[in-house]
């Protein structure tokens, strides 16, 4: 019977050899780099299923929330930087770099509320709040 306890570990010990040895010699770099990403995956995966699993939480939509809010800041950050004396070597000062790129002569208008930090402050709390009403309306 003890002979039957060491099989997971000997399974273990394999693939971890596979991974660490084989792989290496044998695979080119794409190859790698590709099993690289699937592992990634792999561990994301596991993660969530160990997550609601065991715990009972559900991770599964709470990024966009967060992404929202970080849209909201990173839109006033962007303001920030782009001061007409940082952005005069571009063809329209005063945008930001990747609004010149893209040809943009003017700011857009849901743009203008992020010059203000204090409203910035507002939308983060009140945007995802506001979406989350929307998808909780949606589906209960």
């Amino acid at each position: 019977m003890k002979r039957m306890q060491n099989y997971p570990l000997l399974g273990i010990a394999l693939v971890i050899g596979l991974i660490f040895i084989v792989m290496p010699l044998t695979l080119d770099l794409f190859r790698l780099n590709l099993i690289g990403k699937y592992l990634t995956y792999a561990f994301v995966a596991v993660g969530l299923v160990l997550c609601w699993g065991y715990s009972g939480i559900l991770s599964l939509g709470q990024g966009i929330f967060f992404g929202l809010g970080g849209y909201c800041m990173a839109m006033f950050l962007k303001l920030e930087a782009s001061s007409p004396a940082e952005t005069k070597m571009q063809t329209t000062p005063g945008i930001p770099d990747f609004m010149d790129w893209n040809q943009l002569t003017a700011l857009p208008s849901f743009w203008q509320p992020f010059h203000s930090f204090s409203l910035t402050i507002l939308a983060i709390l009140i945007v995802p709040t506001i979406c989350a009403w929307i998808l909780g309306s949606a589906m209960f």
